[in-house]
């Protein structure tokens, strides 16, 4: 075994996660390899939970339907003949524990494989990496402490030292975090992260067979071959031109956004690709695509749970001035906010009512907060139920209807040499294809006060004992604001019933976003509704 300086050391770096981590691992690499030749294999993991390992700060997407979607992928070969194997995401439920144990095991057989293929391209050592943590040492280190204790090196969490005491191979760090295996070619089978259903300690080609027949046991019929399923989004890999090194072309997670449950947005070259859980979430929006044509991008792959249409080229309006901004709410009234539509009471009773209902309880069920009386930055203000008991629903269900976008936010808004393009319409309106003047009014107005940009950037603070937040805006989306205050006058329409509904906005979408943000939304529009009620 050669030294730390030695430059015929080889690494194989093995990368486990989700988009979002391994874009992060991607860039610390060079912090911890130090020079060190290595090679890096990416294997995508779907999150099992609605958290990526990246914590309360990111939420990854999660993929929480079985049936029509199925425990299954291939791994992108490592031999060279075999280059263009296909990877699939791996889906699957998040609420059932026998299912989720399920695809833990499948990242960690194909991980082992991944490992052992590695190895056969005569590297000296393999790193397995599947989180955003850094190791306790850099790669040298690393290697010259296994070079001293012919040991693996393994992260010492999760209570691995307490499962496997008589693992005397194995040099146990004491570190925090669940990170990495790091180990020669001669010890790489052994996984340390997990115990599968199998009862296996050591993983490898035999056992990807017993791995399959177990896989069907637990999902029957729903198991399907992938090379049949054309609704899979696929991964192609290959080889660069050295013949060593894998480079993997994966779309990419849509980082300027905020993350939503059971939905995500990815960029393949020139086209932006949409996921949805729901497949009824796809076929509304490309058919509201049709109504909506000529103002937002024409789907032109479409498939159960995906459609993708080309990129759009252009500026946020949320990036831009005033002047813009005029342009753009005349440009909604002219073209969006037209119809002769039926009423739509009924529609905006689901949708103001009920759903307001339901989220709220899936708020408190989520983060375990109680709907109660409680002091919100240093004012009392009633539960929330006491709170909307004083909402006039009469008038706050008599609609506009029209076309309507869904989400016109201004950062849902490309600026273009042409005009504006509308990102993310809703698919319909409490069942209806076309929808309230006043919820796309609110829509905009709730994103001038709270700005996805602000959130992204963590200026904004909440605390829970006493409950205190705090939150910056910015000078152009506070322009912004006083502008559509005069706009909505000038067109006769009841900026007060704008405000309300926007309250009513922040509390609907609480329980779809993360942790602290969730709590923030939750607080700062159970204070701003009441306040709004105690005005009247």
């Amino acid at each position: 075994m050669g030294g730390v300086c030695n430059n015929m050391n080889k690494l194989a770096i093995l990368v486990t996660g989700t988009y979002r981590e391994i874009d992060f691992l991607l860039d610390v690499f060079p912090q911890i390899t130090k020079g060190i030749d290595h090679d890096i294999y990416v294997v995508l993991r779907h999150t099992a939970g609605e958290l990526s390992r990246l914590g309360l700060k990111e939420q990854d997407f999660t993929l929480p339907k079985g049936g029509d979607n199925v425990f299954m992928c291939e791994l992108p070969s490592m031999d060279k003949d075999e280059a263009h194997s296909r990877y699939l995401i791996p889906v699957g439920p998040t609420d059932n524990d026998r299912e989720c144990a399920m695809l833990s095991m499948f990242h960690g057989v194909f991980t082992a494989i991944s490992m052992m293929k590695a190895s056969l391209r005569n590297y000296t050592y393999v790193m397995k990496t599947r989180t955003d943590y850094l190791p306790p040492m850099s790669i040298p280190e690393m290697i010259e402490a296994h070079t001293k204790t012919g040991k693996i090196i393994v992260d010492g969490c999760a209570n691995w030292h307490h499962r496997y005491p008589d693992r005397g191979d194995i040099h146990w760090q004491g570190s925090l975090n669940d990170i990495f295996c790091f180990t020669t070619y001669d010890g790489f089978l052994k996984l340390w992260d997990f115990e599968d259903e199998l009862s296996k300690y050591w993983t490898g080609i035999p056992e990807t067979t017993l791995f399959r027949v177990a896989m069907k046991r637990f999902l029957g019929d729903e198991m399907q071959s992938p090379r049949k399923n054309e609704t899979f989004l696929k991964k192609y890999f290959t080889w660069d031109d050295n013949d060593t090194k894998q480079s993997f072309h994966v779309l990419r997670r849509k980082g300027d956004g905020l993350p939503k449950m059971g939905e995500a947005t990815f960029f393949k070259g020139d086209e932006v690709v949409k996921y949805f859980v729901d497949k009824e979430k796809v076929k509304g929006r490309v058919e509201r695509a049709i109504l909506l044509s000529g103002f937002v991008p024409e789907p032109v792959k479409v498939s159960d749970n995906f459609f993708t249409y080309k990129y759009v080229g252009g500026k946020l309006l949320s990036d831009t001035d005033v002047d813009t901004f005029t342009e753009f709410l005349e440009f909604m009234k002219r073209n969006i906010w037209v119809g002769n539509y039926h009423s739509i009471r009924k529609a905006c009773e689901e949708f103001y009512i009920t759903k307001t209902d339901e989220r709220i309880k899936l708020f408190r069920e989520k983060t375990g907060i109680i709907d109660k009386k409680e002091d919100i930055n240093g004012v009392e203000v009633p539960s929330i139920e006491d709170t909307l008991e004083n909402i006039d629903l009469k008038w706050l269900c008599d609609g506009i209807p029209a076309i309507i976008h869904g989400d016109p936010q201004p950062e849902n808004v490309i600026v273009t040499e042409d005009g504006f393009s509308l990102l993310d319409w809703r698919e319909d309106f409490g069942g209806l294809p076309y929808g309230d003047v006043y919820y796309d009014l609110a829509k905009i107005y709730h994103a001038l006060w709270v700005a996805g940009e602000i959130i992204r950037q963590e200026r904004y603070t909440i605390k829970e004992d006493p409950i205190e937040y705090t939150i910056d805006f910015k000078d152009n989306l506070m322009e912004f604001k006083d502008v559509m205050e005069k706009f909505i006058a000038d067109n006769g329409y009841d900026l007060y019933k704008v405000k309300v509904l926007s309250a009513l906005i922040y509390l609907n979408i609480a329980p779809l976003h993360h942790e602290p943000y969730n709590k923030f939304l939750y607080y700062f529009g159970k204070k701003y509704l009441y306040e709004l009620l105690e005005e009247k």
